[in-house]
């Protein structure tokens, strides 16, 4: 073999073993940035599931407060026990009584 094709095949494979070091390297950089795509969906769906379940118990709150003070009213202006009281809220709440709503 002569000098010219030593070196040639010699920078051939130094060629080869950047390409492979190149590939490997994209390889790690792809993985790494499929790992941080999964934890930034993980995030915003935690984040998601907070602000629902928020909106959920600030609802609830909200509704307890309209449910308390209609039972109030109940209790002081038509004399009902808050027993009685309660349960015609649930009634109206549950649209068991016609033409009576809450408006939350």
């Amino acid at each position: 073999m002569s000098e010219l094709q030593t070196v040639a095949t010699t920078a051939l494979e130094q060629f080869n073993e950047f390409l492979a070091s190149l590939a490997e390297k994209r390889a790690a950089t792809a993985e790494r940035e499929r790992i941080q795509q999964l934890e930034a969906a993980k995030i915003r769906t935690e984040r998601e599931e907070r602000a629902t379940e928020d909106k959920r118990k600030a609802k609830q709150a909200h509704r307890a407060k309209i449910h308390g003070e209609a039972k109030g009213a109940l209790v002081e202006r038509a004399y009902l026990s808050d027993e009685d009281a309660a349960r015609l809220v649930q009634y109206i709440r549950d649209g068991k009584i016609p033409h009576v709503s809450i408006t939350y």
